[in-house]
């Protein structure tokens, strides 16, 4: 049902299709968080967050906002209230119909109800004459049944004013709304530090937290205890600044955000999906809170730009980050006792430069002393792209190199519609060798995703004058795109579509994945134009998919099967995956790659990728689990955990109470798996 879902949601967008619509019934309200807002003289940026109030269950929301004046949206940040509530949630970026601009999410089932704060609104505004937002229009839609959808439409036209500050009219500020409206208290709150920003010389954006809500401690609720960031000592002019956020507010918010998802652990919400969104809530915070802005060592020369990095300079710094980070694992810890270990980052921000080539020596001293101070990864920053390396990875001096291309090179390998600028990126020792990576290196791109399929980007490097896809994913909330490397070249973000003729048959339920799948280069078709939904996959196909999903791609990996041969095209995957962990032989010495291979082995396969990449354990409540397939005896022995774990995630389930576990398993089922497997 997902496609036939985002389909309804897409054609709503455009305003073309015929849908069941009511009177404003249940829809109620449309506000804005607040109704006038006054630009610094400085400043190019604002928020304003977007509450509904629907006296029903709904499923989506869409918006379209009329600006007058040199304003234009930037960014669009749906709250954790809707991210974290959300089945199969997919958005739509900005799409321009008559003068209003259209965007909205779509969720498959109707989690959101009474008053509930949509997204967050980043606005550019460049002018110093007045400007204005009005809510043209607002749809709410509603699933019903198997049927698809209906909408409710408001026609509020709510105006938020827009002013440059000026002597009397001074900048106000623009903190956009908290997830969730803050109740009437019942006694009087203890008022909380208003959050400062400390300026930096990069407009790099990054996420903005909702103003922070004092929370009265209940027994057995932790609590943080504010602690304020440490100021760093004066240095010299050339040496780093450490800009965090506000480490008390940011404590703060984390602690309200715990709260959130504990009480939906509680209420039922898997615990180990629920682990995973803990440890990436304070990966997030931790990151907000370690930027080093490094702009004033850069030495720009014409075209090229290069920093110049005194390690001595960077130890007390990193030390404040490491003790920052721990306050807020402490905090995590207080929640959850188990839960997984948590990286802390450092970033190397050099800001906005203008220069097309930049230079970023890492030499060992200063590798050593974030390792020394407890760092687990260094971010490199420029003009919005960024990567992330671990520092186990960092062997000698390291120089990056990040070369910011025309864009003819992407033009010239592609027709595809291209969504980033094209950049080639270079680690280099000093030798002046290309450096490889045995752990994948974190690449973010900001992207354009106007007109654009979100679903169907892809990280494609740019090889001999075509593209090789390396998948990655569309983040919403920072409107960049990620994807891992571990060597490196030329590299864009494109849409990539691929068109099959024969997938008509399983297009209500694969069609979507296998378009997903396509796109990010993880299953090819049979042959131009047919992908052959229904033949089977075999056990070397489908680990081929697997590395290539999960980057887990190994040239110095070997393996010891007879019937393995040097060869065989798939000898390079079956090697990398028996070495990662996710594949066995069917005996010590057999692989069987060319066997079918069977729904059972299919689902342990994606359990395994599960737990070696990205963290998750195999289920105690393995048996009550597979009770609801009457077929569950059998199972393999050696597979039942595997297949426990994938049905508990929603990555393979059964029919009519089967899960047949022996049957082979389709091209088009394979896709459905890889998806879903993405989307943890």
């Amino acid at each position: 049902m997902k496609m036939k879902y985002m389909t309804i949601f897409v054609l709503i967008c455009f305003l073309s299709m015929q849908m069941t619509a009511f009177a404003n019934t249940s829809l109620e309200k449309v506000e804005f968080s607040q109704q006038k807002v006054t630009v610094g003289l400085n400043s190019t940026e604002f928020s304003v967050g977007i509450l509904v109030t629907n006296n029903a269950p709904f499923s989506g929301a869409e918006f379209g906002l009329g600006l007058e004046g040199d304003l234009k949206i930037k960014s669009i940040d749906y709250t954790s209230d809707i991210k974290n509530n959300s089945v199969n949630m997919n958005t739509v970026g900005i799409l321009d119909k008559n003068g209003v601009q259209y965007f909205g999410f779509f969720n498959g089932k109707n989690n959101f109800n009474g008053t509930v704060t949509i997204c967050n609104v980043t606005f550019e505004y460049t002018g110093n004459s007045p400007a204005k937002i009005t809510m043209k229009d607002t749809n709410v839609t509603t699933v019903i049944g198997n049927e698809g959808a209906t909408k409710e439409s408001l026609n509020s036209n709510i105006i938020v004013n827009v002013n440059r500050e000026s002597a009397g009219n001074p900048a106000t500020p623009t903190s956009p709304p908290t997830d969730s409206p803050t109740p009437t208290p019942t006694t009087s709150p203890t008022p909380t530090s208003s959050p400062t920003t400390s300026p930096t010389t990069s407009p790099t954006p990054t996420p903005t937290p909702g103003t922070p809500i004092s929370e009265t401690p209940t027994s057995g609720t932790p609590t943080a205890t504010p602690v304020p960031s440490a100021t760093p000592a004066p240095s010299s002019t050339n040496a780093p600044t450490l800009n965090p956020q506000d480490l008390a507010v940011n404590l703060q918010k984390t602690t309200q955000q715990l709260n959130e998802l504990l009480a939906n652990k509680e209420n039922g919400a898997d615990a180990q999906t629920v682990l995973k969104k803990e440890t990436d809530l304070i990966e997030k915070a931790i990151e907000q809170q370690s930027i080093l802005n490094i702009s004033s060592s850069i030495k720009v020369d014409g075209n090229f730009a290069k920093a110049k990095l005194d390690a001595s300079t960077f130890t007390d710094l990193f030390k404040t980050v490491h003790d920052n980070a721990t306050k807020l694992i402490e905090t995590l810890t207080q929640f959850d006792p188990n839960a997984d270990k948590v990286k802390i980052n450092v970033s190397l921000d050099l800001g906005t430069q203008t220069a097309a080539n930049a230079e970023v020596p890492l030499n060992a001293d200063l590798v050593s002393k974030a390792k020394e101070a407890g760092i687990d990864t260094i971010t490199i920053k420029i003009n919005g792209v960024s990567l992330s390396v671990d520092v186990d990875q960092f062997i000698g001096n390291t120089i990056l190199f990040i070369n910011k291309q025309p864009v003819t090179t992407a033009s010239d390998a592609t027709g595809l519609k291209v969504a980033s600028d094209v950049y080639n990126f270079e680690f280099k020792n000093d030798s002046g060798t290309n450096t490889s990576f045995t752990k994948p290196v974190i690449v973010k791109l900001p992207i354009n995703t106007n007109g654009l399929n979100t679903d169907l980007l892809s990280l494609a490097k740019i090889i001999n004058g075509k593209l090789e896809f390396y998948g990655g994913r569309y983040n919403t909330e920072g409107n960049y795109f990620e994807g891992e490397r571990k060597s490196f070249s030329t590299y864009v973000i494109v849409e990539n579509k691929v068109d099959f003729t024969d997938t008509a048959s399983v297009q209500t339920w694969a069609g979507q994945s296998i378009d997903i799948s396509a796109a990010k280069g993880i299953i090819q078709g049979r042959s131009q134009g047919l992908f052959a939904p229904n033949a089977k996959v075999t056990r070397a196909e489908f680990a081929a998919m697997i590395v290539k999903a999960f980057h887990l791609e190994d040239d110095s990996a070997s393996e010891s099967f007879n019937d393995v041969n040097d060869t065989d095209w798939f000898k390079s995957p079956v090697a990398a995956a028996a070495k990662a962990g996710v594949i066995n032989g069917r005996s010590l010495t057999q692989f069987a790659p060319n066997a079918t291979i069977s729904r059972a082995e299919m689902a342990t396969l994606a359990a395994k990728a599960l737990i070696t990449v990205k963290g998750y354990k195999y289920v105690a409540n393995t048996q009550a689990i597979l009770n609801q397939f009457k077929d569950n005896a059998s199972i393999n022995s050696s597979l039942i955990d595997g297949v426990a774990l994938a049905t508990s995630q929603g990555i393979i389930v059964g029919s009519n109470n089967n899960f047949n576990p022996n049957d082979s398993s389709t091209r088009a089922q394979a896709a459905v798996v890889i998806a879903r497997l993405l989307d943890k």
